[in-house]
């Protein structure tokens, strides 16, 4: 499915554009080169390609029923063809790993596991690391060509609520943890799927800011611009992601699965709040649904510009559920519910 941008789109737009079309040309190249070879695991094929890494399914050698996994090799060349700084992606990685261990030795619902990694030194691959295989895929998997959805999600107000409502649930978890963690980039390429239209579980951590980690983060790496980036955070990542960005980009993922794809101009250029909602926008376009005016609603208090007046996700998690069973509308509660 290819993803429609707002015609009368900005500059920032444009360029953003640029960006990934000459991406996507480089990812082509690199997907059709040799599987990465990780020390004591076979590649099988690649799930997708994207600009900060490779997704392999592997199995462990030596195992002849070749039960499946996953590895995230971080690509040694980046979009413009460019090495990349090793002794970063070991950096980036350690930081991954250090989030979801730590993360999972206390609980944390529905986050991706290591199985194992390693550092990339010698003549081993990049640094990667090796994950169960979740066999719903991602949400959106983008492949190097078009990409694709793991189901039709475009005005499937229960799934797609359902899906958020966990997420939400695992952002609530990780914002209020002893060690709270900020995700940093929650889009649909990084919602895996334990099993087709099974669980989500929330992957992708190589922008984590995880507190009291040995391991700190840098206030300058933040992703580059996208649609959903909060517009707080600006250009040059001078403002580090807070559990209020996290809301604002499911707010994005919500939206863009119940439209089909459809994506907003950058968040950064708004001309005014609840941008969702103008005609050429609304998600009434995509289901006559009589609960799509509540899920317009939780929108207009997730993507909001004062990320002080965003839901907690704990709300978020709460308003997905009331709406799926008419309990409440945009986050607030009906009277005698």
């Amino acid at each position: 499915m290819t993803l429609e941008l707002h015609p009368r789109e900005s500059a920032d737009g444009a360029r953003l554009t640029a960006r990934r079309v000459a991406a996507v040309r480089a990812r082509r190249a690199h997907a059709r080169r040799d599987l990465p070879l990780i020390p004591g695991w076979v590649s099988e094929c690649t799930l997708a390609v994207g600009e900060e890494a490779h997704i392999v399914r592997v199995h462990r050698r030596g195992d002849r029923e070749r039960r499946p996994y996953v590895a995230k090799v971080l690509r040694p060349m980046g979009p413009d063809g460019e090495p990349r700084d090793v002794e970063e992606q070991r950096w980036r990685l350690l930081l991954e790993i250090d989030a979801l261990r730590a993360l999972g030795s206390v609980g944390c619902p529905d986050i991706a596991r290591v199985v194992t990694f390693g550092m990339g030194t010698g003549d081993a691959p990049p640094p990667w690391y090796v994950m169960p295989h979740y066999a719903g895929g991602a949400m959106w998997t983008d492949d190097g060509v078009e990409g694709r959805w793991a189901e039709a999600y475009r005005g499937r107000i229960d799934r797609v609520l359902e899906i958020a409502e966990v997420v939400a649930g695992t952002l609530a978890f990780m914002h209020d943890a002893p060690r709270p963690c900020v995700h940093g980039h929650v889009i649909t390429g990084n919602v895996l799927l334990t099993a087709p239209g099974g669980r989500p579980v929330l992957g992708d951590f190589g922008y984590a800011s995880l507190a009291g980690s040995a391991i700190r983060r840098r206030a300058t790496d933040v992703a580059d611009e996208w649609c959903w980036r909060p517009p707080e955070l600006g250009r040059g990542g001078r403002v580090a992601a807070s559990p209020a960005s996290d809301v604002f980009m499911l707010g994005g993922l919500i939206y863009e699965a119940l439209s089909g794809g459809r994506r907003l101009p950058p968040a950064s250029g708004w001309p005014e709040p609840c941008v969702h909602e103008r005609p050429e926008h609304s998600l009434r376009r995509d289901t006559n649904d009589p609960r799509v005016a509540a899920v317009s609603a939780l929108l207009g208090r997730m993507l909001v510009a004062n990320p002080k007046r965003r839901l907690s996700a704990r709300q978020v998690a709460q308003a997905c559920r009331g709406i799926r069973t008419g309990t409440s509308v945009g986050g607030r509660a009906l009277r005698g519910a």
